[in-house]
């Protein structure tokens, strides 16, 4: 068993939006029609019952809350792509659960040092190609942003 395998007590939950079911005998989570978004324990739920996200075109890892919950509340991305919210560094149930769907996988991510580090660790741990989608620089000349007082 690797080590941080052995120091995991608790399975922690993903939270998830898209073309995704988990069923064992009957449906337990529609993430497609949850809303604003549903959590699963993803390594519980891929050996126990059946995954199916067959409809989903790839998915979308998102670094911060605020940001996968606005996705989830206020855009279509949700109605073609499963949608993950990654908790900053991804957790094993998260790269589990990429790993095993097996589509093309994004990651949006901050334009800094954590960022950049949290798409290279979610494409090795996942051992997929990882698109990195990140806060382009050129957006803070054309946001408002308070002068420099001297």
């Amino acid at each position: 068993m690797k080590f941080e395998d052995a120091l995991e007590t608790m399975e922690p939950e993903v939270r998830l939006r898209g073309p995704l079911s988990w069923t064992s005998a009957r449906t337990i989570v529609d993430a497609n029609l949850a809303y604003p978004w549903a959590s699963i324990p993803a390594r519980s739920a891929q050996r126990y019952g059946t995954i199916d996200h067959s409809a989903a075109e790839g998915v979308l890892v998102v670094e911060n809350l605020d940001t996968f919950e606005a996705i989830c509340r206020h855009s279509t991305v949700t109605d073609t792509w499963l949608c993950l919210w990654g908790h900053g560094y991804v957790n094993n149930s998260l790269v589990s659960l990429v790993k095993g769907i097996n589509k093309p996988a994004v990651c949006w991510a901050d334009l800094d040092a954590a960022g950049i580090a949290i798409v290279g660790d979610l494409q090795r741990r996942s051992e997929l190609a990882v698109t990195p989608v990140f806060m382009d620089a050129s957006l803070h000349d054309e946001s408002a942003f308070r002068a420099m007082q001297t």
